[in-house]
């Protein structure tokens, strides 16, 4: 039995106890919400102007997402393309499985950046950025999940603030509105015996209808500006595979020119700011001081350099 005096001086132990723990809990979420505020304010971000956020990432199963983040919409599409898709893959390396295509990035010191460049020469998603697996944890409805694509390092070209943010958002986005979408199973895709001899699948039909909501930039559809490409680079596909690319972004290519060859790479023009910084982000072209040819509002000029990274 605890005498009086004695229950007292414990009683008062316990609570000075307690407090204690409530003030360490306290100091320590005080402490996570100015580095985030920080973080939000001053961290390293290449899309801090974009709503919309498009990334591919490769699952360990050898499939590849393509990952849509819809900011102003509150919503996360994924789209899950088989790794045995076969792939014309960029920088002019020849058909292989999709599968194959990050580690092919690695053997070419590009990294990343090949998978990305890949699946809009093929599918012609407008792919802003690309994760290792770990960063397909962003878009996740696990907490746990969602902490580890922010804090461990993993081949990537989001900033740690563009991690941050998409973490934060994910997190504030419910299950109904996650959407994954397998082109597996649609008809934009069929299986076949492909080029080495094994069963996969190859690019056979259109974009089906319900992905272009999902991809397009409703500030460039607004706009309605009148894009115009001019193609030195002595490739003619390359005229219809990028208006194609723009298209699906909410870009209008009213005019298509085959010009005589050049060496340069990509060199954009136009009047609105914003509009080049996201085409710039999708193409990583250089901006031009040469005003666009007639009435239009943008011109793109591609030319071999291009097509060698395409």
């Amino acid at each position: 039995m605890f005498l009086p005096a004695r229950r007292e001086r414990f009683n008062k132990y316990k609570k000075a106890k307690n407090q204690k723990k409530i003030n360490v809990k306290v100091i320590l979420f005080i402490v996570f919400l100015l580095i985030t505020i920080f973080v939000l304010l001053f961290g390293f971000s290449h899309f801090r102007k974009e709503s919309k956020i498009t990334i591919v990432s490769r699952e360990k199963s050898g499939d590849v997402l393509v990952i849509n983040f819809d900011r102003s919409a509150s919503k996360i599409t994924t789209v899950r393309i088989p790794g045995d898709t076969e792939v014309e893959v960029a920088r002019q390396l020849g058909a292989w499985r999709l599968k194959s295509v990050w580690q092919l990035g690695l053997n070419e010191k590009i990294g990343g950046r090949l998978l990305a460049t890949t699946i809009i020469k093929n599918f012609h998603f407008p792919v802003f950025a690309w994760t290792d697996s770990l960063g397909a944890g962003l878009a996740s409805d696990s907490a746990s999940s969602i902490l580890k694509a922010v804090v461990i390092p993993y081949d990537t070209n989001l900033g740690f603030g563009d991690k941050v943010r998409l973490a934060l958002f994910s997190l504030g986005v419910k299950n109904i509105d996650r959407q994954e979408i397998n082109l597996g199973k649609s008809s934009y895709l069929r299986e076949t015996n492909l080029k080495d001899g094994e069963r996969g699948y190859e690019i056979f039909g259109q974009i089906p209808e319900k992905l272009l909501p999902v991809f397009y930039d409703p500030y460039l559809a607004q706009k309605e500006a009148k894009i115009v490409i001019i193609n030195t680079s002595g490739e003619a596909r390359l005229s219809s595979m990028l208006g194609a690319i723009l298209r699906t972004l909410g870009g209008q290519v009213v005019a298509i020119f085959e010009r005589n060859e050049t060496d340069i790479n990509c060199e954009i023009s136009g009047n609105d700011s914003l509009i080049e910084y996201k085409i710039n982000l999708l193409l990583d072209c250089r901006k031009s001081k040469v005003e666009p040819e007639g009435n239009y509002d943008f011109q793109i000029i591609i030319g071999k350099e291009f097509a060698e990274r395409f």
